[in-house]
């Protein structure tokens, strides 16, 4: 039987006449019906990667094309890539072929459909006796993939739902004659990366100083026609959310400039590019109050503004066990340099007693021996190491002895115990601070309360683009300061003094930076050392 080298059969599979099916049904009945256009745009990417490198492959290997095969595969997978993320490639292809293309790269997520098109078809000779059914899948599958949807009359895209923001472009006249819309614009949309998280209060009431540019993702650039749309929704666990977009003129244009719009749950919001002659603006038309015209301002702090203290940062992993504390300094960069070393058995000092034969020959200051224990092990040297704790003031750490060995325990408490007093040292985890009237109040296991307020005119934006206010912290009766941040008191056999460590309010955070505010609201963070007395043992 005489043979003609080809890729597979591609004719013989169900699949491939099934993808060819939807393919014709959708860019011919679906498309420009009430069906929504995203579903119709990636049903015909999906049946398109399936029915056309097949197709392709095999008009390459009758027209004697070496590796006929890969060459229809990539050909096809890099021109349905380019189209998709180049809006230049995207209008050659267009005057060329006469097709109508929307830039869209999440069409891309269709591309697995050409690794499966290829394990499915795989290379094999395709029996000459079948020359019917592979010449209708050849003539239809061209036809399917050549052939432009139907004109259909271009009508105002439906509102736009809850937690939905439609940037819109409005830029001809009124509807084209022949339902295409000729005119094409770059949108640049920015969104805030993922890891962003923001106070939604604030981004109502102005983004432009809530959030700041460091926080957005790199912008992406998208095709815009007229009454053509692009739809975004709330990202992640987000209740609200922020675009920065720009409009980048053709030539002898105007721009639109650059807007930030707000969305979120509660409601559906439309921003429209419209023209007025050469002139483009950008216009609220659905939903009034979320467009802000101009980029995000960067905080300007007052003269002598001092920065906000940001969460207490240790050199190394804190530690744990018995240690011996044997120096403290402190340093101009607001950091305390501890010297501590590991805690080793130390013998105290028994003396032996000479008329006693079993102690002759033991060493002064050593302890007595168990006859059925074996000789302590030599002294191993002590490890010594120096530990830095930034944002935590050297007077916290002044109330232990060198000479007696502290516990830190595992929830972070430094503990010395004599048989006089108990000296105990917190590092108060960051603590959320409740809202109430206008007045920032917190009390916590440490026992008082304390009053928060705002540093006027300090807003700024730290290191990772987050914007935060410091916060000025003030106690009432029966504290005293004595000290920068620093408060103490006396009840009975009780002495304390609190350090504050940090205190600030974000409006928006970096999840991901590791030197940022950690959470968005206000936070404050506080260390308390107390020495307690032993009561004294009655006769």
């Amino acid at each position: 039987m005489d043979r003609t080298p080809a890729p597979r059969a591609f004719w013989q599979h169900p699949l491939w006449w099934v993808a060819l099916i939807a393919l014709a049904l959708n860019d011919h009945l679906l498309k420009g019906s009430a069906a929504p256009a995203a579903l119709t745009g990636k049903l015909s990417d999906f049946a398109g990667l399936l029915v056309a490198p097949p197709l392709f492959a095999y008009l390459l290997a009758r027209a004697q094309v070496p590796r006929a095969r890969p060459l229809g595969w990539a050909a096809v997978v890099g021109v349905f890539a380019g189209i998709n993320l180049s809006p230049g490639f995207a209008r050659l292809v267009e005057g060329a072929l006469g097709w109508q293309i929307w830039v869209d790269p999440t069409d891309l997520v269709a591309l697995p459909m050409a690794a499966l098109a290829w394990r499915l078809f795989a290379a094999r000779s395709a029996p000459r006796s079948l020359a019917a059914p592979r010449r209708a899948a050849i003539a239809f599958g061209a036809l399917a993939c050549i052939a432009t949807s139907p004109p259909v009359e271009i009508t105002e895209p439906l509102p736009p739902g809850s937690g939905q923001l439609q940037i819109m472009g409005r830029t001809e006249s009124g509807p084209p004659e022949d339902g295409v819309a000729s005119e094409q614009h770059v949108v640049r949309v920015r969104r805030l990366r993922p890891e962003v998280e923001v106070d939604c209060d604030a981004l109502a009431v102005d983004p432009r100083r809530t959030v700041t540019r460091d926080l957005f993702a790199p912008a992406e650039r998208w095709q815009l026609g007229h009454w053509q749309s692009i739809d975004l929704r709330l990202e992640g666990d987000r209740s609200c959310d922020v675009v920065w977009i720009e409009h980048e003129p053709n030539e002898g244009e105007e721009g639109a400039g650059v807007a930030l719009a707000t969305f979120d749950g509660t409601r559906g919001v439309r921003i429209e590019l419209q023209r007025n002659d050469a002139v483009f603006g950008w216009v609220e038309a659905w939903t009034a109050g979320r467009l802000h015209r101009g980029l995000p301002r960067e905080p300007s702090p007052a003269p002598g503004c001092a920065p906000p203290a940001l969460p207490v940062q240790w050199s190394e992993t804190l530690l744990r066990g018995e240690h011996f504390l044997e120096a403290v300094e402190a340093s101009p960069d607001g950091c305390t340099a501890l010297t501590v070393t590991a805690a080793q058995r130390r013998w105290p000092d028994v003396p032996g007693d000479p008329s006693d034969p079993e102690d002759e020959g033991t060493e002064p200051g050593a302890p007595p021996m168990d006859p059925a224990s074996e000789a302590p092990a030599s002294r191993v040297p002590e490890s010594t190491r120096t530990l830095y704790a930034c944002g935590v003031p050297a007077v916290l750490f002044e109330g232990f002895a060198p000479e007696l060995p502290l516990e830190v325990t595992p929830d972070g408490r430094w503990v010395q115990t004599t048989d006089e007093a108990e000296v105990s040292l917190r590092f108060a985890a960051t603590l959320g601070v409740d809202e109430e009237a206008g007045d920032l109040r917190f009390s916590d296991a440490l026992g008082f309360d304390f009053a928060l307020e705002p540093v006027a005119g300090c807003t700024m934006a730290n290191g990772c683009g987050e914007r935060v206010t410091p916060l000025g912290v003030s106690l009432d009766d029966p504290w005293v300061a004595i000290g920068d941040d620093l408060w103490a008191r006396e009840d009975g056999p009780t002495a304390e003094v609190v350090a504050l460590l940090g205190a600030w309010d974000a409006s928006a955070i970096d999840g991901a930076c590791v030197d940022g505010a950690g959470a968005v609201g206000p936070t404050v963070q506080l260390a308390s050392r107390t020495i307690t007395l032993a009561p004294e043992e009655t006769p």
